[in-house]
């Protein structure tokens, strides 16, 4: 199956909900708050292509990452029914987190675009078919169902800015050095590197099932680096089986980094 399921259940408070509607087009749709291309290049030599989901949020629109935080909608992609292509990798760029007075969410507030990359089975433009679902939200949060089919890109920069936009890889020496769960279980403890790269910052930790507060708290490490402790909201309820794949993205002004690891489910 081909697929880029994004889906991490999170409680929807403080905001109305209208019925999702689905809506089929291909390349482009205009939905209330937000415009949406869905664009994939030719393959190369070693047979990975890339393509972009580009999202035009309207002023004063926001839609969510994700982990969308205390309230929100988070999105779901399903590539499924795509052809030429053995499988869809999806990147969400650095979010940012918005405060109503009532609830914190993780949220993109100006457009943005998702990153979109795989292997063909052949030479030719992979037919790339998106089930989205995601949330739209002004005063109140519109849950849109989208099909979209992709196109060929008629601005070749775009997909190229999709990917710079992205956060920076981690390696030991710079930005996320490593991630473990507490001993006890109650907090993931980031390191990050170097050590004044972790003061004032932020990070964002999305993983099915599990769900984490903003950082509480700091401490040294020997090797100069500094540990950001996330504590843990909610875990999931399955226990023992494979562990979750966790996605982190560090937040330091302009600039950000990435890293994942994989997270024990409990028992294990």
């Amino acid at each position: 199956m081909i697929h880029a399921m994004l889906r991490f259940a999170i409680p929807v408070l403080g905001f109305l909900l209208f019925p999702a509607g689905t809506i089929s087009a291909a390349g482009k749709h205009a939905e209330d708050g937000a415009h949406f291309t869905l664009l994939a290049e030719p393959p190369g030599p070693d047979g990975r292509w890339r393509g972009a989901l580009l999202v035009d949020l309207e002023p004063g629109w926001k839609t969510y990452w994700l982990d969308p935080g205390d309230a929100g909608i988070p999105p779901s992609m399903d590539f499924a029914a795509s052809a030429g292509t053995k499988a869809v990798e999806a990147h969400f760029p650095a979010p940012h987190r918005f405060d109503d007075g009532f609830s914190e969410s993780t949220v993109y507030s100006a457009p943005f675009a998702v990153a979109i990359e795989g292997t063909a089975t052949g030479n030719a433009v992979p037919h790339l078919d998106l089930r989205l679902t995601i949330g739209l939200c002004r005063e109140v949060c519109i849950p849109a169902s989208l099909h979209l089919t992709s196109e060929p890109p008629t601005d070749e920069g775009s997909i190229e800015a999709a990917f710079a936009a992205l956060s920076k890889a981690s390696s030991r020496d710079e930005g996320i050095a490593s991630m473990r769960l507490s001993p006890d279980g109650k907090s993931l403890d980031v390191t990050v590197k170097p050590g004044d790269l972790g003061q004032n910052a932020d990070l964002f930790v999305a993983a099915e099932g599990w769900a984490f507060d903003k950082p509480s708290g700091t401490s040294e490490t020997t090797d100069g680096g500094v540990v950001l402790r996330l504590p843990v909201l909610r875990q999931p309820r399955k226990r023992g089986g494979e562990p979750v794949r966790a996605e982190a993205i560090l937040v330091k002004g302009e600039a950000s980094w990435r890293s994942e690891v994989d997270l024990p489910l409990p028992g294990n």
